[in-house]
């Protein structure tokens, strides 16, 4: 506040009061600034906590796909008489595969390979087809 003396009509004093205009944020702006932050944040919290989930689901799958390619590729190596179905449950971080060998699918002289991976109630499944000649 500034006090200053004025002159009024007649020659006498006043005194009078004059508020400087105020710098800064009412209370006013800063609830809602700080309402608007707090959403936000919230927001990203969710993001954060949703990406994670996202991030390892898609880990499990990788490595699922990884386990499936590998016993695929043993099984096409393998000579065409000697392809069988089977199981491999002993793998080192508990996933469980299964392979299924078909005759004559789709074609005669070919085999299908149907391979299923699976941890955790779930699975993934690669498949490829094997000719005699």
């Amino acid at each position: 506040m500034n006090w200053q003396t004025n002159r009024g009509r007649g020659g006498r004093n006043h005194f009078s009061c004059r508020i400087k205009s105020e710098k800064g944020f009412s209370f006013l702006e800063v609830v809602l600034a700080v309402s608007i932050l707090a959403v936000g944040l919230l927001a990203i919290g969710t993001m954060q906590t949703t990406s994670i989930k996202v991030n390892a689901s898609a880990i499990d799958l990788t490595v699922r796909t990884g386990w499936g390619q590998d016993r695929l590729e043993k099984l096409i190596a393998l000579p065409y008489d000697d392809l069988a179905s089977g199981t491999d449950a002993n793998l080192p971080d508990g996933h469980t595969v299964t392979w299924t060998v078909s005759g004559d699918d789709p074609l005669p002289n070919t085999k299908k390979i149907m391979v299923t991976v699976s941890k955790g109630g779930k699975t993934t499944e690669l498949s490829d087809i094997v000719s005699k000649y």
